[in-house]
């Protein structure tokens, strides 16, 4: 009896040792479970949870690029009434004889903004039926093959924008990216934006941001002070169409005359030979006082003639900026 009690001792020992090693393995595989399943579940079986939360997370492009016109110097004149912002680092050249106006970004290969200006007859009339005729349409003028793109506006006035083929004329021209016209009164302004696809496409946006800065000024007939960047001894005047000219001192009356030193054709003899087909250009004329004149009397006095057309003081002759 005794050898049966110690046995059943044993073998409920055994028992217990066998139950708390279970209990002991169960909550191992638990445990594991829990920390090594979930993880995987959420990195397997969302994906795209992972992938939207990285998109987040990294940082948003530019869309725009601005520019800092902050340093821009402002060109104006005021013989044709206009001013135009440009980059202080960029180059400007003025050619008054030829009217034409461009600032440019090096002295080679570079992107350049142009300012051309027409006043004769024949290219103000192709420039109005040009501006008047339907998107697409194609006109042929002195050579060249225009073909009208769209409409815009500049300075609160109505332009044409167009693209045009200069194939067949002898003389080589630069690569012109956009080309736009503008007529005012009896001038045709075009806006040449001008550079190879490299440069055009390095400075594009300053070009766009040159046109649209560009405005006419409202210059009144009578003034009180010399206008900023006139000239106060020269002024450009035109005289009505049935004005006597010859000689042209005879066109300004005895008082006006004898403060004048000087008057002469605004245009040369070879323009008015050859361009001037209407017989408009020559009623221009630019006038240089006398030292001792006062400018702003003798304007004032000249305007209010009633066969002067309109009258204005010559701009400053404006050297090339040289940027250091």
């Amino acid at each position: 009896m005794k050898l049966l009690d110690n046995s059943a001792k044993t073998n409920w020992k055994f028992l217990m040792i066998v139950a708390v090693l279970g209990l002991f393995a169960a909550g191992v595989m638990l445990i594991s479970q829990k920390h090594f399943y979930q993880p995987q579940q959420i990195q397997v079986f969302h994906p795209q949870v992972q992938k939207l939360a990285s998109k987040e997370t990294q940082p948003q492009e530019k869309t725009q690029e601005t520019i800092d016109v902050s340093g821009w110097q402002t060109y104006r004149n005021v013989e044709y009434g206009f001013e135009v912002r440009f980059p202080a680092n960029w180059y400007n050249t003025v050619l008054d004889e030829a009217k034409r106006y461009s600032f440019a970004s090096g002295l080679e290969g570079a992107a350049i903004f142009e300012i051309d200006i027409r006043s004769d007859f024949a290219f103000r009339e192709f420039a109005e039926n040009l501006s008047n005729a339907e998107i697409g349409a194609v006109i042929q003028h002195e050579g060249v093959t225009y073909t009208k793109k769209s409409n815009s506006i500049i300075s609160g006035f109505s332009t044409v924008v167009y693209t045009a083929d200069r194939s067949g004329l002898p003389i080589l021209s630069l690569p012109i990216q956009r080309e736009i016209l503008l007529v005012r009164g009896d001038n045709v302004f075009q806006f040449l934006l001008i550079g190879g696809d490299q440069q055009f496409n390095q400075h594009k946006l300053v070009l766009e941001r040159m046109l649209a800065f560009f405005r006419f000024l409202d210059i009144p007939r009578s003034v009180s002070e010399i206008p900023q960047g006139a000239d106060p001894q020269c002024i450009t005047v035109e005289f009505r169409y049935d004005t006597d000219i010859d000689p042209p001192e005879e066109a300004l009356p005895f008082e006006l005359r004898s403060e004048v030193a000087t008057i002469r054709h605004t245009f040369s003899e070879e323009v008015l030979r050859d361009i001037d087909d209407a017989g408009t250009l020559k009623f221009w004329f630019r006038i240089t006082l006398d030292q001792d004149a006062d400018p702003i009397s003798f304007f004032n006095a000249l305007t209010n003639l009633d066969y002067v057309d309109s009258a204005q003081f010559c701009s400053l002759p404006v050297p090339m900026l040289i940027p250091e």
